[in-house]
């Protein structure tokens, strides 16, 4: 399997909802083992996510032990809303701590 076999395919979760297409897949250097495949998310996607995605170019990774198959589509093994849980955990994860209000105490 090439490269091109992975990109620029429409990615549909296992209920059906398209999520976007596949624009990039991330390899472990060393290995050259594909870890994630990189999305761009459609506009419903990005409403379901609420809009502001701090990804870089508004891609979304997407772990590689996800995808069930390729063909004309990639199919993935989870749902749309285990797919928003999953995006959203990780923009939560990545997101710096908000900075408390109030007098610093030394």
């Amino acid at each position: 399997m090439y490269s091109r076999d992975f990109l620029e395919k429409e990615v549909v979760g296992s209920d059906g909802w398209k999520l976007g297409k596949s624009k990039e897949i991330i390899c472990v250097p060393n290995t050259w083992q594909i870890t994630q495949l990189e999305i761009e998310p459609n506009e419903k996607l990005e409403n379901e996510l609420g809009g502001t995605l701090p990804f870089r170019h508004n891609r979304l990774p997407i772990d590689i032990t996800y995808v069930q198959g390729i063909g004309d589509v990639i199919t993935l093994k989870a749902t749309k809303d285990e797919i928003i849980n999953l995006l959203s955990a990780y923009v939560k994860a990545r997101q710096p701590e908000t900075p408390q209000k109030g007098p610093i105490v030394v």
